[in-house]
C-alpha cells in the first residue's frame, strides 16, 4: 500500500512538472513500429505543413494550421502574413514540431519554422497527382495494380496511394481488415479494421522498396491520411483529426545511392 502511494505521488509530480514546462508531446512505441505521438497542442488544428530545412539534411519541421489559417492559405496568404490574424490558437503560441533522429520530436516556436528556409509540403494538397501506372482495381477497388497487374501489399485493403514530390515513388497505406466507409456520404474518408501498414513502391517498375512498416495508429477508428516530406526522407501519417501521428523514415537515400 505504501509502495502504491509513493508511486502515485511520483507520477503526480511528473505530470505537474510536464504541465509547468509546457510539454505537449507524449508518445508510445512498440517493437518494429514508428513512435506514436499525441499532442493536445494541436487540438483545433485542421491542416499540416511539412518543411525540410535547407541547411539541415534529415531534419523535419511540422507546422499545424488552425481553421482560420487554413482558409487564409486558400486565399493565397501565408500564415505569417494574414491581415489581422495572429498565428495563435486559443491564445497559445503555434506549436511547431522538430524531428531530428535519433533524437525525439521536440517543441519549437514559429520563429524556427520561418528561419529554416527550404521547401514546404502542404499535406492538404500534396500527393494528389495521378499515381499511374499504379491504380486500384475496378472490380476490387481495395487491391493495388501496376499496369493492370495485381501487386501484393502487406494489408489486403489498400486505402490510399500518395505520390512523392519527385514523382518517382508512391507511399501505399493498407490495412489487414476490411474497408469501413464513412457513415455520412461525401464526408471524410474511408477507414479499415486491423493493422495498418506503410510501403513504398517505385513508379518506374512497380517494385517495392524495403519492407512493410506496421503503423501504431489505432485501426477501425476514423480514417488515416499520409503526407511526404519535401525531401522524401519521411512520410507522416495522421488521424483524421490531427491529434495522433507517426513519422516513418523512408530510407530512400540508400536507394538513390545504389
Amino acid at each position: 500500500m505504501a509502495t502504491t502511494k509513493k508511486y502515485l505521488t511520483v507520477l503526480g509530480i511528473l505530470v505537474l512538472l510536464c504541465a509547468a514546462l509546457g510539454l505537449s508531446w507524449y508518445c508510445g512505441e512498440r517493437a518494429g513500429q514508428p513512435r506514436l505521438y499525441k499532442t493536445l497542442a494541436w487540438e483545433g488544428c485542421c491542416r499540416l505543413l511539412l518543411r525540410s530545412p535547407a541547411e539541415e539534411p534529415g531534419v523535419l519541421l511540422l507546422r499545424p494550421l488552425t481553421t482560420e489559417e487554413s482558409l487564409a492559405m486558400d486565399r493565397g496568404l501565408t500564415p505569417a502574413t494574414q491581415p489581422g490574424q495572429p498565428a495563435t490558437q486559443l491564445g497559445q503560441p503555434v506549436v511547431v514540431g522538430r524531428y531530428a533522429p535519433p533524437a525525439k520530436l521536440k517543441k519549437v516556436g514559429r520563429a524556427e519554422w520561418e528561419a529554416a528556409g527550404g521547401p514546404v509540403c502542404d499535406c492538404e494538397m500534396a500527393g494528389v497527382d495521378d499515381p499511374k501506372p499504379f491504380t486500384l482495381g475496378h472490380r476490387q477497388r481495395d487491391r493495388l495494380q501496376y499496369n493492370n497487374q495485381a501487386v501484393a501489399t502487406a494489408g489486403v485493403t489498400v486505402l490510399r496511394v500518395t505520390v512523392s514530390p519527385s514523382r518517382r515513388y508512391v507511399a501505399v497505406l493498407s490495412a489487414a481488415g476490411r474497408r469501413r466507409d464513412s457513415l455520412i456520404p461525401f464526408w471524410g474518408g474511408s477507414g479499415a479494421s486491423g493493422q495498418h501498414y506503410h510501403e513504398v513502391y517505385l513508379r518506374a517498375d512497380g517494385k517495392r522498396l524495403g519492407k512493410p512498416v506496421p503503423l501504431p495508429l489505432p485501426s477501425g477508428r476514423g480514417w488515416l491520411k499520409h503526407c511526404w516530406s519535401p525531401d522524401e526522407c519521411y512520410v507522416v501519417y495522421t488521424d483524421s483529426q490531427l491529434l495522433e501521428f507517426c513519422i516513418v523514415h523512408t530510407e530512400l537515400t540508400k536507394e538513390r545511392e545504389q
